[in-house]
């Protein structure tokens, strides 16, 4: 049997035979020396014979040297051939033993080749048989998880046909619920606006008769009147009868914790009996004065923010309302219920009013722009951009331009709701604070914050009078300042807590009411319709009744 003991075992022996011959390489040449050697001597001896028998006697003395030296040369060379024979019998014997070893080694790596081959295929046999035994779990598993998941997909699958199903259902009873809350919200805008008529009619018809009752209380006074009186009205029908005369304030008639926050606003009803503060506790409180003690009548709500402005419309039946919240709410005043929420605005809406015909409202507000609104259609019909923050409007509708604005960039801007463009502009000195409209419409008071007032002639447009003082100091950005009903005086609150009241015309500083807010800034003013009543409001929640 033979057995590929592989390339490197053939290159081992080849070097090994070729070791054995460098071995015995060195003793070829004693070989061949010692065969020369013989070779001469033998020549040498036939060369002597051959002379000893042609009985030459003659001695050749060179000859005899050179016997001489061959034959001494010929002692040495047994000598070295002694030597040569036992390093030959000694290599003999090496390469023999050599020889054995080799086959040995043979035999060892023949043995050790197959015990490795037998032990190799063994190993590789129950790897592949483990392999294959862990390969068929992972294929029964697989079957019974594809199984399982093609089960699973057909319960999914089910389940999906009944949720499309009841989806479906849903779906159409969604549009129905829809449809139903459309009608609904119809029914109840309908529902809303029939009530809105209702109250309304109710307000109008109590009105109407509480007129009647003045009507027939008056008609009854003057059955018992002398026949001698006679009745002279020297102010005309414009002041509705109210107004007495302006009567500089004097002393601290009431002071009334009505908040829990700034006091933003004060505004009188024309009856003269009643006012409405506004403050950043988001209300708006209705008090009566009428009697030896104010009291609080009524309170509205709905705000989520403070109210920085008041405005009661012509009739009296409604009051307005600028909302922190970016809103605009006017509540009905009979029954404190709001009536209108007009959104629109992008920041908070600091100033509010009502224009003369009642069914429309102009707002200014922190997002710089001045707002028209319609009542009957609950939406804004007009926006104009001023380009710079609006602190108060009012509205005169005895000029061209009914909307007037103050605004941040120190300017006074007249504007015509038919348009979105400004009419007129008027350059002031600082920021304006707040503008007040005299009775008789053809005046405007701007408070500023360079510490000043100025009354502008509106027909003119430019500014008559200022007013100043050395302790007065603007409380902020939205505090409040009036003209007296009468024309004679203004008003202004002051930082240190302090009420100024100037004359109009000469601009002399007539009074400074300090003993009601204590250090508390004074930021909201109103003048009573008959001017002999004067009210303020401070950061400390208090309103101050001056007479």
């Amino acid at each position: 049997m033979s057995v590929d003991i592989g390339e490197p075992w053939r290159n081992l022996i080849l070097h090994r035979l070729k070791d054995e011959t460098n071995k015995t390489k060195p003793f070829e040449r004693f070989f061949d020396s010692y065969r020369t050697v013989c070779d001469r001597l033998s020549r040498v001896t036939k060369n002597d014979a051959r002379r000893r028998g042609s009985s030459f006697d003659v001695e050749d003395s060179a000859l005899a040297e050179k016997l001489e030296d061959l034959q001494a040369t010929h002692q040495e060379m047994l000598k070295k051939k002694e030597v040569n024979d036992q390093r030959l019998i000694t290599a003999k014997y090496d390469v023999e033993r050599l020889e054995k070893e080799k086959l040995a080694l043979l035999n060892e790596y023949e043995f050790s080749i197959f015990d490795d081959l037998r032990t190799t295929k063994t190993f590789r046999r129950n790897k592949t048989l483990k392999k294959c035994e862990e390969l068929q779990k992972k294929a029964a598993h697989i079957s019974d998880y594809a199984a399982e998941t093609e089960q699973a997909m057909t319960v999914l699958k089910e389940e999906h046909r009944e949720m499309q199903a009841l989806n479906k259902k849903l779906s159409e009873n969604l549009r129905q619920c829809e449809m139903d809350r459309d009608d609904l919200l119809k029914r109840l805008i309908e529902l809303k606006m029939k009530q809105d008529e209702m109250v309304c009619w109710e307000a109008e018809q109590a009105e109407e008769r509480l007129h009647q009752v003045k009507i027939e209380q008056i008609n009854e006074n003057v059955k018992n009147m002398p026949d001698n009186f006679e009745f002279v009205n020297e102010l005309g029908d414009d002041l509705n009868n109210y107004f007495c005369c302006d009567v500089l304030p004097s002393y601290l008639r009431d002071k009334i914790e009505a908040h829990t926050g700034d006091v933003t606003d004060l505004i009188w009803l024309q009856n003269g009996e009643t006012f409405f503060s506004a403050s950043s506790d988001h209300t708006v409180l209705e008090y009566d004065v009428s009697g030896t003690v104010p009291v609080k009548r009524a309170k509205f709500t709905g705000s989520t923010q403070g109210i920085m402005r008041l405005d009661v419309n012509i009739e009296q039946t409604m009051v307005l309302g600028a909302c922190n919240d970016k809103k605009l709410r006017i509540w009905g005043i009979a029954d404190q219920r709001c009536r209108h929420e007009l959104t629109g605005h992008t920041d908070k809406v600091v100033t509010a009013k009502f224009l003369a015909n009642g069914t429309e409202v102009a707002s200014g507000s922190s997002d710089r722009t001045v707002k028209l609104w319609d009542l009957r259609q609950r939406r804004c019909v007009r926006t104009c951009m001023v380009g710079s923050t609006v602190f108060d409007l009012v509205t005169n509708d005895k000029i061209g331009c009914p909307i007037i604005s103050g605004h941040y960039d120190k300017k006074i801007r007249f504007w015509d709701p038919r348009t979105e463009h400004e009419v007129e502009t008027l350059p002031m000195e600082g920021k304006i604070t707040s503008l007040c409209v005299s009775s008789d419409s053809l005046s405007l008071l701007c408070a500023t914050r360079d510490e000043t007032l100025s009354l502008i002639d509106l027909r003119m447009m430019e500014s008559a009078y200022v007013y100043s003082s050395e302790q007065y100091r603007t409380t902020s950005d939205y505090s409040k300042c009036c003209i007296s009903p009468g024309m004679q005086y203004i008003a202004a609150g002051s930082a240190d807590g302090s009420v100024f009241v100037w004359n109009l015309r000469s601009t002399k500083l007539e009074k400074t009411l300090s003993k009601g807010h204590g250090t508390s800034p004074v930021l909201a003013l109103a003048w009573h319709p008959r001017g002999n009543i004067l009210i303020s409001g401070d950061k400390k929640r208090t309103v101050c009744v001056w007479r």
